[in-house]
């Protein structure tokens, strides 16, 4: 809870909203003991009551980022602000991504350390773009998309 993408939105502009993490659980944030999956994604935000129409969302699961956002997608969520882990390593011409795991086995394929993971930034441009979302920034973890009327709105 204290290193997420939208700690500073929660503790200086007192945004709230649920927060799911493999690990740790902090009922104060609120953060849950969840281990998220593509299969199991749209089910744990119906088990919080996540709205799909919502402000931000941040994914990063280490792995399958690219599977878990098309997932969310897919489903009718449309945040304003989506960002996403990418990895940088897999270079910013190409689209790709790992393989996605095996239904039923994702809690048994990790990530192991290494530069094995996630998805190129073009692949998940190329994956959101059909949604309605541009690319408005990035560092070397992750992407920062708008839906495009929001970004309509604001001049961008």
């Amino acid at each position: 809870g204290t290193e997420v993408n939208t700690r500073l939105l929660r503790t200086l502009y007192g945004w709230h909203g649920h927060l799911l993490d493999g690990s740790n659980d902090n009922a104060e944030i609120p953060l849950h003991k969840e281990f998220f999956t593509p299969s199991n994604i749209v089910s744990l935000l119906q088990k919080y009551g996540v709205g799909k129409n919502l402000d931000v969302l941040s994914v990063d699961c280490d792995y399958d980022d690219l599977y878990t956002t098309r997932e969310i997608l897919v489903n009718g969520y449309k945040p304003r602000v989506l960002i996403i882990e990418y990895n940088v390593n897999f270079g910013s011409e190409w689209a790709v991504s790992t393989v996605a795991k095996p239904v039923g086995e994702e809690l048994t394929l990790r990530w192991r350390g290494d530069c094995y993971f996630g998805a190129s930034a073009m692949a998940l441009i190329r994956l959101v773009e059909p949604f309605g979302y541009i690319p408005v920034y990035s560092n070397d973890v992750n992407l920062i998309f708008v839906r495009l009327d929001q970004a309509q709105k604001l001049g961008m």
